[in-house]
């Protein structure tokens, strides 16, 4: 019985050992394949590679860019950069700056410090499609970023979209600020920024709209204006460029000049001269009067407004192709190195 005890350990005492063997075997192979038998920190160590981000972060006429069957900005801007940069399409039916802000950590990567002390992240190389890696624990951050809001900022009051015309200059700093500032725990110098500025409001379309759907009217095209205006204004004053969509769209349907000729005699120091002109307007807005209506022998009632939006708000093909242009001109004058060519 003893010997067979003997025995019966000794085997597996043999059978550990060419396991053991084994292992050690298969690690040297792997040493002689990949260099190294060293874990690495997964938050450090590449995953696989990955394209350059653009970061749309705006209200419902961002969220319906993706949509092919209107021309969508973002759908477009996705075939533009297609093997050249990934378009992540943030944006949020409803949403006002307020709430962005609110969303803020939803929607931008969280970065360290470190990270940017030892030049970024690495590079596989430094032209198109592989620029760096992602690193799981430390988000990639986005080398361009859309701010595209006030659509729903400049519905006036009681409406829940509404947000003060200061409160919404505010508001803009800050989500620049979001990734321009230091402080901020998603900030990102190599982050590219455009603001956009809300488009017209097409008054009897959304007029119609609202009766069709049951809903109290609750914008008009001289309060977003005013709100267009305001987009403009922090994007000069932080030195950051811009895409006039209000004016291009309106000066496509009848010439109006632009929000910088309108406001070219007013004082710089003007925040209080456009929140007076503000409450003007929408006292103005609230006697039901509309000013952009037009009657060409009973044919068209909507003066032109009906090419670049659909209902009055959001915009249509046209309007989405005009969109494009725009902000792809802004992309390669600013920016030519974001060149997808």
């Amino acid at each position: 019985m003893g010997q067979l005890v003997q025995r019966t350990h000794a085997r597996i005492i043999a059978y550990i050992a060419a396991v053991m063997l084994l292992a050690i075997n298969s690690a040297y192979l792997y040493c002689r394949i990949y260099g190294s038998l060293v874990i690495s920190d997964p938050r450090t160590e590449p995953i696989y590679p990955m394209y350059d981000t653009l970061l749309a972060f705006g209200d419902s006429i961002t969220e319906y860019g993706s949509k092919s069957s209107t021309n969508g900005f973002i759908s477009q801007l996705s075939e533009l950069y297609l093997r050249r940069m990934d378009i992540l399409n943030r944006g949020f039916a409803g949403f006002n700056t307020s709430r962005a802000l609110e969303l803020a950590d939803q929607v931008l990567p969280k970065t360290t410090p470190s990270r940017f002390a030892t030049g970024g992240s690495q590079s596989v190389s430094t032209g198109w499609p592989y620029r760096g890696y992602t690193f799981p624990g430390v988000a990639r951050t986005p080398e361009l970023c859309f701010i595209f809001f006030g659509a729903n900022d400049a519905c006036y009051a009681p409406c829940e979209h509404h947000v003060p015309l200061t409160t919404f200059y505010k508001n803009l700093r800050t989500l620049v600020s979001l990734l321009r500032s230091p402080d901020s725990k998603y900030y990102s110098p190599t982050t590219r920024i455009l603001l956009i500025t809300p488009p017209p409001v097409g008054d009897r379309m959304w007029e119609d709209h609202t009766k069709h759907t049951g809903w109290v009217p609750d914008r008009r095209n001289n309060i977003t204006k005013v709100y267009a205006d305001a987009v403009i204004d922090v994007a000069k004053e932080l030195g950051l460029p811009y895409v006039d969509l209000w004016s291009a769209i309106e000066n496509l349907i009848h010439g109006a000049p632009s929000i910088a000729q309108q406001n070219a005699e007013l004082p710089a120091k003007k925040g209080l001269v456009i929140e007076r002109q503000y409450k003007k307007l929408l006292v103005q807005s609230s006697s039901g009067a509309s000013d952009n209506v037009t009657v060409n022998n009973g044919k068209n009632i909507y003066g032109g407004y009906e090419k670049y939006l659909i209902e009055g708000l959001h915009l249509s093909a046209q309007g989405n192709d005009v969109l494009f242009e725009l902000v792809v001109s802004e992309i390669l004058k600013n920016w030519p190195e974001l060149d997808p060519s």
